[in-house]
């Protein structure tokens, strides 16, 4: 992301491309705004034009974390890693939780005040650097998209890149003509592709079709490859357009990434587990999205623009969609940004058919360039030859253009900004003078009130964190808005690193020394397990530091599996405090490998892992991190045994057992787990639901299928107007869907990818948005809300009957996936439950 140049041509479209309004969700109950709790669709509440705004890409010492807690939103550069999806390899290279952490707490320190802050982190999802993939360089070829698990064992599908059809072609008459069989120019192109199949990922191929052509180069399918052959014509606003494709990725110039096709369902998985990882693992508010625009239907910047080339990329707009609405539906209660994209909003071109769903899935909207222009350099409205880009005479024939920022621009990005699902407007511009601040700051505030950041020194956010916007609100006595309680501190039941400690005042140690006899003087160590975290808090007799402590677990009491050392004990996994702001998890290499922990992923480092985040103060330090890393459903009623290395004491005297029931046995190898036959259950009638997130009151209704892996059991009920749901297990607030089959004919409606038995689903209830088949493929209406609660145990939902076109003694068939993988209910080979809607179940 970098500044913008200006376009000295202006747009003037007017596509025959009728705007699609799908249904908006239903409006969200009046809830306190509570981040990672709440699923929320429109603007952030605690946000407006006042609220401090900071985006900072580099590291982050100890002066500029200070410096950021005096804002009110915050976006960083998360430096995340990947080394295998499958096996859930990943590290946070620099930026780490305990820091993003810190930041959150603001200037006063503690969670949940008025003055927290909030933090995104910067993922881009039309572009692609080989950065993200340690060890990897140049464009990720299939092969490495195997081993990363993006690609099942033994794909023979396409490789990229891929050229799609270019529809920006004029016949002598000016008019459009597919030269290569391509689409309309509004990025609608929809032709599933059978060729990509058997791909266990996501059975959405949206943006792909039969007609598109594959270069089969080696690398992932999802790269693009227009940039053929330059064709000058002055009517198109690059001075011509790109022809052909030449069998290259095409990529951007200044940076080098590779330009991605946002609908790719490999993409979306890599995409998505990203965010997973940097909201829940990184323990970010939210994300904001870079290279959105990707999919610009005018792209086509020419050889001779400094920042381009850029191919014709309009094909893959809805795909780009569709990936931004996967991402917000990985957890609805956390923000989602995005950058750039307007013309998705602008009326006159044929991507607008797509501005409700777009508008629906993004909490904030950012872009570069607005008014102040570093290339120019200069202010439009003060700038020969760019009086068209800030136009405010309605009366003007060149009003009505995409890049008239003071006049169209508002027009439309304010009508889908205010709508009831609407979203923040952030701008940054780069380089603005000191003598231009206040006239900048009163027409992005004042004027137009929209939040503003000024990178007053350069054209990027790794050089400094520049405070002109903030010095100038400040100055003006700008109060933000108060964001109390926008960070609830009971998401775990109390239980958070923070550096406050009285949630551990009614524990029980799992050791107590009041003599402190050992290397730190540590007294007391408790152990505390909360949905799909664990907790540690350590207590010395004196001034504690955990820094270069190596803490161990044990999963066989110094049995034979783990590193052998000397000492009682024989570590399975260990927590390595590197420094209070890097401290990191890691799996034991394996048999024979000794003192070593590290991924058995190719491109491991040895020094980073799964992220622990740890806060020291006094006497007391907390550690927290996600259980199912070292701590998986199958450790269930096993017994830990902890070695703390420099303070040197543990094994026995330091033990937790991981709760749960006694551990499953493992199964004998099968192709697909067996689900557990469940008896008929005695018909009882079916009590009050209150969709909580709590399982409690399903305590008389007996499973449709329970399985063994992270899903472990699918109930229904009903009540004769709702059908109710619920899923258990472990690791489930992620992206979560039911898919009913409400005539319980397999036959007809959407067979989802993975189940050898046809899902057959006539509704899908994806988190909380509920949709009806389209009648092919991945057609699906959305038809609003369902009442819907999650976190890391249980899936709750409830739908009118009346919404799936059902009556009491109906019959359906259901089935249960888990963030597009193959831990779903039904297992893959299956067979899907039936239920009848009397108020009763059956198996």
């Amino acid at each position: 992301m970098n500044a913008t140049p200006p376009s000295r041509l202006l747009l003037t479209l007017a596509l025959l491309a009728a705007m699609i309004m799908l249904p908006a969700g239903a409006a969200t109950a009046a809830a306190p705004f509570e981040l990672g709790r709440t699923p929320f669709y429109g603007k952030v509440p605690t946000l407006n034009q006042n609220s401090r705004t900071a985006f900072w890409y580099g590291q982050l010492d100890q002066a500029r974390t200070n410096q950021l807690k005096g804002y009110d939103l915050v976006v960083l550069e998360p430096t995340l890693r990947v080394l295998n999806v499958a096996a859930d390899h990943f590290f946070f290279e620099s930026v780490t939780s305990s820091q993003v952490q810190e930041i959150k707490r603001g200037l006063d320190g503690v969670l949940g005040s008025a003055d927290d802050v909030i933090v995104l982190g910067y993922l881009s999802v039309g572009e692609m650097l080989p950065t993200i993939i340690p060890g990897s360089s140049g464009h990720m070829t299939v092969a490495k998209g195997i081993e990363l698990g993006l690609l099942p064992a033994g794909y023979q599908g396409p490789s990229g890149p891929l050229h799609g059809p270019n529809p920006w072609n004029y016949d002598s008459a000016g008019r459009y003509v597919n030269v290569e069989g391509g689409a309309t120019p509004d990025g609608s192109y929809r032709d599933d592709y059978a060729g990509y199949a058997g791909v266990d990922i996501a059975p959405d191929h949206s943006s792909w079709g039969e007609r598109l052509r594959w270069a089969n180069r080696g690398v992932m399918p999802w790269y693009l490859d227009q940039q053929g052959t330059w064709v000058n014509d002055t009517r198109y606003l690059y001075g011509g357009y790109w022809k052909d494709g030449d069998g290259v990725v095409d990529v951007n110039r200044t940076y080098g990434g590779g330009y991605i096709n946002g609908g790719d369902p490999a993409w979306q998985r890599f995409v998505t587990y990203q965010v997973d990882k940097i909201v829940h693992d990184g323990e970010y508010d939210g994300v904001f999205l870079d290279t959105v625009d990707t999919p610009d239907p005018v792209g086509g910047a020419g050889p001779s623009v400094s920042w381009g080339p850029r191919g014709n990329f309009g094909f893959t707009a809805e795909g780009m969609v569709e990936l931004v609405e996967k991402i917000k539906a990985v957890d609805p209660s956390k923000v989602v940004a995005a950058n750039r994209g307007y013309w998705y909003f602008n009326p006159d071109e044929g991507t607008s058919q797509f501005a409700a769903r777009y508008r629906h899935a993004i909490n904030v909207f950012v872009t570069e360039s607005w008014y102040y222009n570093t290339y120019i350099p200069g202010f439009y409205d003060t700038s020969p030859g760019y009086a068209d880009n800030w136009n405010t005479n309605r009366s003007s024939p060149t009003y009505r253009n995409r890049d008239n920022f003071g006049g169209f621009w508002k027009d439309y990005v304010n009508a889908q900004a205010n709508a009831s699902d609407g979203f923040n407007v952030v701008i940054i511009d780069f380089r603005v003078p000191a003598s231009g601040t206040q006239k900048w700051m009163n027409e992005v505030v004042a004027n137009s009130g929209y939040l503003g950041y000024d990178v007053s020194g350069a054209n990027h956010f790794n050089s400094a964190i520049y405070d002109d916007a903030k010095n100038w609100l400040d100055a003006q006595g700008r109060a933000a808005p108060s964001q109390a309680g926008a960070h609830p501190t009971d998401l775990y039941g109390g239980f958070v690193a923070d550096g406050s400690f009285g949630e551990w005042s009614a524990e029980t140690p799992i050791f107590n020394d009041p003599a402190g006899n050992n290397g730190k003087g540590i007294t007391k160590v408790f152990a505390r397990f909360v949905g799909d975290r664990f907790f540690m808090m350590v207590e010395a007799k004196q001034a504690l530091s955990l820094a270069q402590e190596m803490i161990y677990f044990d999963y066989d009491q110094d049995g034979p599996s783990g590193w052998q050392p000397w000492w009682p004990t024989s570590p399975d996994a260990r927590v390595y405090l590197e420094s209070l702001n890097q401290a990191y998890l890691l799996p034991h290499a394996g048999a024979g490998q000794g003192d070593a922990f590290k991924f058995s992923s190719p491109g491991s480092p040895a020094n980073r892992g799964w992220p622990v985040r740890v806060v020291q103060s006094g006497t007391r330090a907390e550690l927290e991190f996600a259980r199912d890393h070292v701590f998986p459903a199958s450790t269930a009623g096993r017994e830990i045994w902890t070695w703390f290395r420099v303070a040197n004491f543990g094994g026995s005297s330091v033990k937790f057992t991981v709760p749960g029931a006694n551990p499953t046995p493992p199964p004998t190898p099968t192709p697909t787990p067996t689900p557990t036959p469940t008896p008929t259950p005695t018909p009882t009638p079916v009590p009050g639901f209150t969709i909580d997130g709590s399982a409690a009151d399903w305590a008389g209704i007996t499973p449709l299928m329970t399985g063994t892996a992270g899903v472990q059991s699918i109930s229904a009920a009903s009540d004769g107007v709702k059908l109710y749901l619920l899923a258990r297990g472990t690791g489930l607030n992620v992206l979560e869907q039911f898919f009913l089959d409400t005539d319980a004919n397999p036959a007809t409606g959407y067979a989802a990818t993975g189940w050898t038995n046809p899902s057959g689903a006539e509704y899908l209830l994806e988190n909380a948005n509920l949709y009806r088949h389209g009648g092919s493929g991945w057609s699906w209406t959305p038809l609003g809300q369902a009442a819907f609660a999650r976190n890391d145990t249980v899936v709750e939902a409830a739908i009118p009957l009346a919404s799936l076109g059902l009556t009491p003694g109906a019959r359906l068939r259901l089935g249960f996936i888990r963030n597009n993988t193959t831990d779903r209910l039904p297992p893959p080979a299956g067979t899907f439950p039936t239920f009848t809607v009397t108020g009763t179940q059956e198996p």
